[in-house]
């Protein structure tokens, strides 16, 4: 009888002694699968043109660095998956309805492309660890060079005829320009003042 009471004892011990140890493990294990095992977190995302992103261009919040690009693939369609690594713990996870552009800065460069981030909601569906983003959440990069290319040869000698001759009809008339440009740029920001200050129109009566 007694001998029976202290397995029972020792079993009850050891397995008080095993909880605290598979809490430990389970907690490990979830920051392990949410935080990417290094306090990062990685998604995939697919672009029909990678737009001469490279490795280590950053990833941006609304001007905030969040990460990094880690690699870029081809995928079997022949899309661009590209691997953002995201290091800031305010946008990891990433959730459903999140949009990528890619965009660039100042003049056209590799070194000056970036992926800007619009974060969706977070009452939506979080994006795991690894997960992909498809092309309907993302946006390429259009560049100027790929915007000519677009036009055949004379619609690209009338284009560069029109800005010759814009040239030529500001030339010596900058304080003009500039001055009319800042009046268009008010307007433009209050359009409802001008509504309501432009004359108003009567229709004529009947002969």
């Amino acid at each position: 009888m007694g001998r029976a009471r202290t397995c029972t004892d020792r079993r009850l011990s050891c397995r008080a002694s095993l909880a605290p140890l598979a809490i430990l493990v389970a907690v490990v294990t979830l920051v392990l699968v949410i935080g990417g095992g290094d306090g990062s977190y990685e998604v995939r995302a697919r672009f029909l043109d990678a737009g001469q992103l490279v490795k280590g261009n950053l990833v941006e919040v609304a001007g905030q660095r969040v990460g990094k690009v880690k690699d870029i693939r081809v995928t079997d369609d022949g899309r661009a998956e590209v691997v953002l690594r995201i290091t800031s713990e305010r946008y990891r996870p990433l959730h459903r309805g999140t949009r990528l552009t890619i965009r660039t800065v100042g003049l056209a460069g590799v070194a000056n492309r970036y992926i800007e981030v619009q974060p969706g909601s977070r009452q939506a569906p979080a994006i795991a660890d690894g997960g992909v983003l498809q092309t309907d959440a993302t946006t390429g990069i259009v560049d100027l060079d790929q915007l000519l290319d677009a036009f055949g040869p004379p619609a690209r000698r009338d284009l560069r005829a029109i800005i010759v001759a814009s040239a030529h009809g500001v030339r010596g008339n900058a304080r003009a320009t500039n001055r009319l440009l800042r009046y268009l740029s008010q307007q433009s920001a209050r359009p409802a003042r001008c509504w309501r200050t432009s004359p108003r129109t009567t229709r004529p009566s009947a002969a």
